[in-house]
């Protein structure tokens, strides 16, 4: 794995609260058309 993206995963917690494994429970179960709609959704919840 590239040392900048385990940097991303482990600061995860530190930054949004929640871990990479958290994460992606919460993406599970949400039912987004497309992958645009996966991504856009962290920023309209933080608005």
């Amino acid at each position: 794995m590239d040392a900048a993206l385990q940097t991303m995963i482990d600061n995860m917690p530190v930054k949004t609260r929640q871990s990479l494994s958290r994460w992606l429970d919460i993406l599970k179960k949400r039912d987004f058309a497309k992958h645009s709609g996966a991504t856009n959704w962290p920023a309209e919840i933080r608005a």
